[in-house]
């Protein structure tokens, strides 16, 4: 296991358990029914120790399953804390939905985050009616822009509703607030 942080002895495990302290939870993995559940059981565990102060979720993700994917939505719509979301690199596929799914304001993307859209189509995709409402835009709207752009740049990721902001490193590794 490598160490990742500067502390001699410090590994891994100490740097998740110091983020979650801090209501952070990094995802940086393909979204599996395994990677799933981990993720949703940080989530509940942040919630259970407080149900209304905000945590943050950053993630780094090609993406993954979508029946994966739509059991972490549906926990980060069961919990009544928000959840701050943050693309620090790239969020693929199902992983741009559940960024969009973040608090509205609080959805945010460094510079060089990319975003690489799934193709998307009505009627058959169960991301599709949550990532509309999310952009603010209809179902057939956005599988026919998913379509026809299918990397988008931070910036365009806010001219979809994607994000709400870029922003810097420095502003992201505090406690949600």
């Amino acid at each position: 296991m490598v160490a990742l942080s500067y502390e001699p002895g410090a590994s891994s495990d100490d740097l998740a358990q110091r983020l979650l302290r801090q209501r952070i939870v990094l995802f940086t993995s393909v979204i599996t029914d395994e990677t799933a559940e981990q993720l949703i059981a940080k989530i509940l565990r942040m919630a259970k120790d407080d149900k209304s102060y905000p945590m943050r979720l950053l993630v780094h993700s090609p993406g993954g399953g979508a029946e994966a994917s739509l059991r972490i939505l549906e926990a980060m719509d069961w919990i009544s804390a928000p959840i701050y979301t943050h693309c620090w690199g790239l969020a693929g596929g199902s992983t741009a939905v559940i960024v969009a799914h973040g608090a509205e304001g609080h959805r945010t993307a460094n510079a060089q985050a990319v975003f690489d859209m799934l193709p998307l189509r009505v009627g058959c995709d169960p991301l599709l009616p949550i990532f509309a409402e999310d952009t603010g835009e209809t179902p057939k709207a956005l599988a026919t822009r998913v379509a026809v752009f299918s990397r988008l740049s931070a910036g365009e990721a806010q001219e979809w509703g994607i994000i709400d902001r870029i922003v810097e490193n420095s502003e992201v590794s505090a406690r949600p607030k």
